[in-house]
């Protein structure tokens, strides 16, 4: 979506189909909003099949505002467990990235992301074996987890609180680390 002006209460989603009891439920899609001003109060969601022997993983959802430099990622399953979302491989800058409600990011070797802001919570898991640079904050609560299997990470701050669990078996190069 594309719009100047984008507003209203409804619904855009792009869940993955439900499966049978043999299969598994079907990965979500991704959206991407670009905007001028954002007025939505409705859902925006892109979660996993959640009937079948497999739930699907996340899809991602992508908002940019035009006063925005990179935008913001969010991979959220609503509260489903389910498989990995994988990053598009490559290099990619955000403004923020949440992973929330069981939402499960994979950022693979190889695989390059700048981020001002990370925050990994409400039951979700980031990992990571490429190389992650937060320049301001990474946080990591509310029984969210980090494994950080190869590559590098280095951020501004990094916050481990409220049940967050922190796995690391890499150098992390950080300014402030905070862990409550």
């Amino acid at each position: 979506i594309n719009a100047g002006k984008i507003e209203g209460n409804g619904l855009i989603s792009v869940n993955g189909g439900t499966g049978g009891s043999d299969g598994g439920g079907g990965g979500a899609g991704r959206i991407a909003i670009y905007y001028g001003e954002n007025n939505f109060t409705g859902i925006i969601s892109a979660y996993g099949g959640t009937v079948g022997q497999t739930r699907g993983g996340a899809g991602t959802i992508f908002l940019k505002g035009s006063g925005q430099t990179y935008g913001d990622l969010k991979v959220d399953n609503y509260n489903y467990d389910g498989m990995v979302t994988p990053i598009i491989d490559g290099s990619h800058n955000f403004d923020k990235i949440e992973v929330i409600r069981k939402g499960k990011l994979e950022i693979s070797a190889g695989d390059t992301l700048a981020i001002s802001n990370l925050y990994v919570k409400e039951n979700a898991v980031m990992i990571s074996a490429g190389n992650v640079n937060v320049s301001q904050e990474f946080s990591v609560e509310n029984n969210g987890e980090v494994y950080l299997n190869s590559g590098s990470v280095a951020a501004g701050n990094l916050t481990v609180g409220n049940l967050g669990k922190f796995y690391l078996n890499i150098k992390l190069v950080l300014a402030n680390l905070k862990i409550l």
